[in-house]
């Protein structure tokens, strides 16, 4: 990971500056332009190792839409792979492509979890 020192006018380091900083301060403002330009109030980054190299791969995603979860359900008994694809096809705003890749669609699908999650409420009978 690079690391640079800035300096301030007496010489002495100001402040530590590293790449995962930088990086982490460009999706996080990436995330707001997204949710302006969308009109969505979250969006998601998915992070996921990448074999080859040191970096993760990145990408943002939305929630899924409703018609996105009832294809899904349709499918899932049938082909469940599939039907985990719909949704990250459905929930996918922007990001790196090998993330859809056979080597990595796997771990993307562990990861989308939360996107899907399911509050559970309360039925009384009066």
């Amino acid at each position: 990971m690079a690391k640079e020192t800035q300096n301030t006018d007496n010489g002495q380091p100001d402040n530590e500056i590293t790449t995962t900083n930088i990086i982490v301060e460009t999706q996080e403002q990436r995330v707001k332009e997204l949710k302006t330009k969308l009109g969505i109030k979250t969006v998601y980054i998915l992070s996921i190792p990448d074999d080859e190299t040191d970096e993760p791969l990145i990408a943002f995603l939305k929630k899924p839409s409703r018609q996105a979860l009832s294809a899904s359900m349709s499918r899932a008994s049938i082909d469940p792979l599939q039907a985990n694809e719909i949704i990250l096809n459905d929930a996918w705003i922007e990001g790196d492509d090998r993330i859809r890749s056979e080597d990595n669609i796997l771990s993307a699908l562990a990861s989308m979890q939360g996107l899907m999650s399911v509050k559970i409420g309360e039925l009384k009978k009066l």
